[in-house]
């Protein structure tokens, strides 16, 4: 195989971090966990697995990914989360078409999520793909400090195994992340002087929730549907919400 660097960035992630690394062996001639100072067993558990742990301060996840690439020795380079799995599909079709050389500089993997242990299908939840597998002498992460995309030159293929997403072990983890995300999403809205009314905000609740529920489908994902449908209404009032008292404190 043309050779791949597999790249994880965590933090106190031990619980399911070894998943994830023995999902990239298959395919990987590396693996590196870019670590940002855990305080469980992150380290451990992932140099038992046989990843190269590195340490580097957060410093949001665009830059932290671009300094994650940085590390490869490879030029190809697969980037996935420490809450993700490449499906067994995934890793035989990555293996094909690394035989020799791509003939594009990256390509769009599908991600499945998983939520309150169900296979989301609303939204088009498995069909939404993503670029991690790419060239960087072609491209790399943008500087975005939450919901970070790559930027490649030229062409870029897409691939037809899932890559699962299990992306909130729980609910309460959920809000823990939401309020993470939440807060980074605000600081970058506050600093480009965006803001929303109180009237806004009080209309775009119930109105995103019935987008999610009925019109992206999430009704048929059963109860767990109608959970993420909530939260996902929830989302955009917090982050405004945030971001405006960040204005006027100011």
């Amino acid at each position: 195989m043309v050779p791949i660097s597999g790249i994880i960035i965590a933090k106190n992630e031990a619980d399911r971090i070894v998943s994830c690394i023995k999902s990239l062996q298959p395919i990987c001639a590396e693996i590196f966990v870019i670590d940002s100072f855990s305080t469980d067993d992150t380290v451990k558990v992932s140099e038992e697995a046989g990843a190269k742990v590195i340490q580097h301060r957060f410093e949001g996840f665009g830059a932290q990914k671009q300094f994650a690439v940085s590390q490869a020795t490879n030029d190809w380079v697969l980037v996935i989360d420490a809450d993700e799995v490449l499906s067994s599909d995934l890793q035989s079709e990555i293996q094909e078409k690394f035989k020799n050389e791509p003939s594009v500089n990256g390509f769009y993997l599908p991600r499945t999520f998983v939520f309150l242990g169900k296979q989301m299908r609303g939204g088009g939840e498995e069909k939404k793909k993503y670029l991690r597998l790419f060239n960087k002498q072609k491209g790399n992460f943008n500087n975005k400090p939450v919901h970070e995309d790559v930027e490649i030159e030229g062409e870029a293929d897409w691939l037809n195994g899932a890559l699962l997403h299990y992306s909130y072990r729980d609910l309460h983890h959920y809000f823990e992340k939401f309020n993470q995300y939440t807060s980074l999403a605000a600081k970058e809205l506050a600093k480009q002087g965006k803001r929303k009314s109180g009237l806004y905000l009080y209309f775009r609740f119930g109105i995103s929730f019935w987008q999610y529920y009925l019109i992206k489908g999430f009704v048929k994902d059963g109860f767990p549907g109608f959970v993420w449908s909530i939260c996902s209404a929830f989302y955009p009032i917090v982050k405004y919400a945030k971001a405006r008292a960040i204005i006027e404190k100011k």
